[in-house]
């Protein structure tokens, strides 16, 4: 009774089927579109790819620029252009074949030499035609990829017979769909694979799932053809299925018999085709962004799935190309007048050059350029070039230090600054001309002349007794003179020299020697210029013998004397503190003080051996004299 049964139920499916061989993939609407993500490379110019299908799977030919309109990221955006391109699609043939395939007709024919004849009858109608990527693979047999000729495809096929033990299996859809996600030969080919497989044994749902999702991240369409028999398909072999071709935008047929079969012109010829869109995007928009597409077809209107997709956009990067540290100004030699000089202080304008980078990898134009001195505007520059820029140094005319910075603007709207650099202006001032200051105080120079001239000439009398005094003249005259006696309070006392004083602290109980100590002071430290000496300056090391030392480059005010024109009069101070250690001050300098690369303040800083010391651009190597330190720490206090 059971088998009457079950031979029912198989010739009632059988006759479903018989009369409707092709399973619709899902409930679409009467037309759908799909829209593709543009390439960002184009930038600010996108050209998203759109298709348009009727319910039939028809592309829809026709559409121009009043019928379609973009959103990205919900705000309308003007077409530039829509046109239709033919790109064809790139397909895989994958075949899965099971025992289903070796089921014989009436005239003796397997299942797998009707599906071959198909397939080979179809290629044979494209023969000419290179516009698709034709790719074939078979379950434990051959494979071919990326072919343009369709003969050559199945060509592939001609020694290949399927073994009475085939099992039909997932691997191989998977791999179909790695190869149709290869990259396309033309930009906005279909990816599409027609999976012809046996009916699957066991449970081959979560692998089913698998493959659907890695369908779908790479856009690929699954178009399956279930071959079988009428009296072995059943409702669970097909609902396996199905979703490889219902979440892809696929197509399920099955195959019960060879008249089942479709022709794959069928299934390409509505793929083949393509709408390119044109539009220009804002810099505005973000890094990340989604595009929607709108569609009016008569009175009906449909809308995309939005796509996401991401402009890395960066603003450019600015920096100055070898900025000055000091710009020096100064009369030309020809100029003597004061007034003049002034006038023509060289150089009168220093010019800059600048670097810009693109770290987003897009060069784009610059459209503006600014210039800043002090955080003062002294330039906009609207015309190119803007990678350099000429400074004014003509209302410059005291020594000082200036901040410079420029900016620049790109065409997408984006701002880049450099980092303030700092440039010392120094002015020399001409000195004035010996004839000229002789001629402005000719007067007061006579008169101090004269005055010195006559008093020279007065000592010079009285010296040689020719100029004597009236009251020693009138005694001369008058016999007055008289022998006075002598005071002996107020006459001169012969002192006998004294013994050689010594300079040096000594021991309590030592004997005084007669001979002088040495005067040479103990070293506390040393300091190594860095670099060759200039000429005029000492050679070797600076020894420091006191505990105040200070720095500068005016001879009258310091010990260590510094010619350089990063140098101040009186620009740093080094001390030895009372517990040995040496401590480093600035004494609010312009170029500054550092000690191993890091300012020092007015408060100072410890310097320990080996320490690198900068006074403006002169470096030091710093080093204490060891046995000078311990001398100084433990040497016993004097007598009282």
């Amino acid at each position: 009774m059971m088998r009457i049964i079950v031979r029912w139920i198989g010739a009632i499916l059988g006759v479903s089927l018989l009369f409707g061989g092709s399973v619709q993939a899902q409930s679409t609407p009467e037309t759908y579109a799909v829209l593709s993500a543009p390439s960002p490379q184009d930038f600010p110019t996108l050209q998203p790819m759109l298709k348009v299908f009727s319910r039939a799977g028809r592309f829809v030919h026709g559409l121009s620029k009043s019928d379609i309109q973009l959103y990205e990221n919900g705000i309308a955006v003007p077409l530039q252009a829509v046109k239709e391109q033919r790109v064809g699609v790139q397909v895989v043939f994958v075949l899965n074949p099971g025992v289903a395939f070796l089921v014989r007709d009436s005239q003796g024919n397997t299942r797998y030499d009707d599906l071959l004849n198909g397939l080979v009858d179809w290629a044979r109608r494209r023969l000419g035609s290179t516009i698709d990527d034709l790719s074939i693979l078979v379950t434990d047999g051959p494979s071919r990829s990326h072919l343009s000729n369709p003969l050559e495809l199945f060509y592939t096929l001609a020694s290949y017979r399927v073994s009475g033990d085939a099992t039909p299996s997932l691997d191989s859809l998977i791999k179909g769909i790695e190869i149709a996600a290869d990259p396309s030969p033309r930009e906005g080919m279909e990816r599409l694979v027609i999976f012809i497989t046996a009916p699957l044994s066991g449970d081959q749902s979560l692998a089913i799932q698998n493959a659907v999702q890695q369908a779908q991240q790479a856009g690929v369409r699954i178009v399956v053809w279930l071959v079988s028999t009428a009296a072995t398909t059943t409702p669970q072999a097909i609902d396996a299925l199905r979703p490889l071709a219902d979440e892809t935008q696929g197509r399920l047929w099955v195959l019960n018999k060879p008249e089942d079969q479709p022709d794959p012109e069928t299934i390409l010829e509505p793929l083949r085709d393509v709408y390119l869109l044109q539009y220009v995007t804002s810099p505005a928009g973000g890094n990340e962004r989604q595009l929607e597409a709108e569609v009016q077809i008569g009175d009906e209107v449909i809308r995309s799935q939005p796509v996401s997709f991401r402009i890395d956009l960066q603003p450019p990067n600015l920096v100055f190309l070898a900025p000055p540290a000091e710009i020096v100004r100064e009369p030309p030699q020809t100029v003597s007048r004061i007034a003049e000089a002034l006038q023509a202080f060289e150089p009168q304008s220093y010019h800059l050059s600048l670097l810009i980078e693109f770290p987003d990898g897009r060069p784009r134009s610059i459209v503006k350029l600014r210039a800043y001195v002090d955080q003062q505007l002294i330039l906009e520059q609207l015309e190119p070039p803007f990678d350099r820029f000429v400074w004014n140094l003509q209302e410059y005319t005291q020594s000082g230090q200036h901040v410079l910075q420029a900016e620049i603007v790109d065409e997408f709207g984006m701002t880049a600054k450099t980092v303030p650099t700092p440039v010392l202006v120094k002015i020399n001032r001409p000195l004035p001309a010996p004839s000229r200051m002789l001629s402005r105080n000719l007067l007061l120079v006579v008169l101090t002349f004269v005055s010195f001239t006559a008093a020279f000439l007065a000592l010079v009398s009285v010296l040689r007794g020719q100029l004597v005094p009236t009251s020693q003249r009138l005694s001369r005259r008058l016999g007055m003179r008289k022998k006075q006696p002598l005071d002996p309070l107020t006459q001169p006392v012969p002192i006998p020299p004294l013994p050689p004083l010594r300079t040096g602290a000594y021991r309590s109980g030592e004997p005084r020697s007669s001979s002088p100590p040495s005067s040479k002071p103990p070293v506390l430290a040393l300091l190594y210029r860095l670099g060759e000496s200039t000429e005029g300056e000492p050679k070797g090391p600076f020894a420091m013998v006191t505990d105040v030392l200070p720095i500068g480059r005016n001879a009258t005010q310091n010990l260590l004397v510094i010619d350089d024109p990063t140098v101040e009069g009186l620009h740093a101070r080094l001390e030895r503190q009372t517990d040995g250690k040496f401590r480093l001050y600035d004494l609010g300098s312009l170029m500054g003080t550092w000690v191993n690369y890091t300012p020092v303040s007015q408060e100072g800083v410890t310097v320990e051996d080996g320490d690198l010391i900068h006074i403006g651009r002169v470096g030091f190597r710093f080093h204490v004299r060891e046995s000078s330190l311990q001398a100084s720490l433990t040497q016993p206090r004097g007598e009282n």
